[in-house]
C-alpha cells in the first residue's frame, strides 16, 4: 500500500486516483438539480475540485444542501483518497476540511460517512494555516447577517434574495461567500482557533441554520430541508487508512 512520501508531499499516485474520483462527480448530479447548483460547479466539476484546495469543501456544501447524495458521496471518496495520499503527514489543514465533509454527510443522513469524518482538531498551537478566522476584520458582516446593513447590502435577507451580489453576474460568487460563511461556522464549532471571537455554541449554530436557509433560498429549494432517510452505509477506498498525527 502507498503512504505519502517522506518529505511529507502527496503521493503522486493516489493524487492520480483522487483526479479520477472527482471526474466522476458531475454524473452524480440530478438532471434536475437547481439551476445555481449547475452553473455553480460549472461544466467540469472534476476540473474544478483538482483546481483548489478549499472547492471540495464548497461542492460538498451545494451537494449537501441541494440533497445530491451521490455527487457528495464522489466528493468525499476523492477527499478520502486526497488523505490517504497525504498519510501519515496529514496537516491540520484537512483535519478542518474533515469538520466540513462531517457535517454535510449528516445533514443528507449519511451516518457512516459522518463517523468516517469525525475527527477532532486538536493542539494548543495557533497553525498558520488557516484558510478563514471568525475574527477576520474583512469577515465581521458575516458574524450578524440577521441584522448587519453590509450583509443586507450584499445578499438580502432571508426573506428576498436580493442584493448586489444576487444578480445573474455575481450570484456564483455571492453563492460562494454564503458557502465560505457557513463553513467558518462549522469548524469553528471544533476549533477554537478558527472560532477567534469565541462565539458560543448557540450562536455557532444559529449561524449555521440561518446560512444553510440563505444558501438553499439562494438555489431556488424551501428554507426547510427534508429530514433524510438514513444510511448508514459507506464505501471507503481501501487506500485509505484514517488520518495520521497532525503536523503543524
Amino acid at each position: 500500500m502507498r503512504i505519502a512520501r517522506e518529505d511529507g508531499g502527496p503521493d503522486p499516485t493516489l493524487m492520480k486516483k483522487v483526479k479520477s474520483a472527482w471526474s466522476e462527480v458531475r454524473r452524480g448530479v440530478d438532471r434536475d438539480a437547481p439551476p445555481l447548483v449547475l452553473k455553480f460547479i460549472g461544466k467540469d466539476a472534476g476540473k474544478r475540485l483538482m483546481s483548489h484546495p478549499l472547492e471540495s469543501w464548497h461542492q460538498a456544501v451545494v451537494y449537501a444542501l441541494s440533497g445530491q447524495r451521490d455527487a457528495l458521496i464522489c466528493v468525499m471518496q476523492g477527499a478520502a483518497l486526497r488523505v490517504a495520499a497525504s498519510y501519515p503527514h496529514s496537516t491540520r489543514y484537512l483535519f478542518q476540511g474533515a469538520q466540513i465533509y462531517r457535517w454535510c454527510a449528516l445533514r443528507v443522513g449519511l451516518i457512516a460517512w459522518g463517523e468516517v469524518w469525525d475527527v477532532p482538531v486538536s493542539g494548543s498551537q495557533k497553525s498558520t494555516s488557516n484558510p478563514f478566522l471568525l475574527g477576520d476584520k474583512d469577515l465581521e458582516k458575516y458574524l450578524n447577517p440577521e441584522i448587519d446593513s453590509r450583509f443586507f447590502r450584499d445578499y438580502g435577507t432571508l426573506q428576498s434574495k436580493s442584493g448586489w451580489r444576487s444578480s445573474p453576474e455575481g450570484e456564483v460568487s455571492g453563492l460562494n461567500r454564503l458557502i465560505e460563511a457557513l463553513e467558518r461556522a462549522v469548524i469553528g464549532l471544533r476549533d477554537s482557533h478558527v472560532n477567534d471571537v469565541g462565539l458560543s455554541e448557540e450562536r455557532l449554530l444559529e449561524l449555521i441554520d440561518f446560512y444553510s436557509r440563505m444558501i438553499r433560498m439562494w438555489m431556488g429549494l424551501p428554507q426547510e430541508q427534508p429530514a433524510p432517510e438514513p444510511d448508514f452505509s459507506v464505501e471507503l477506498p481501501p487506500e485509505f487508512q484514517g488520518f495520521g498525527p497532525q503536523v503543524r
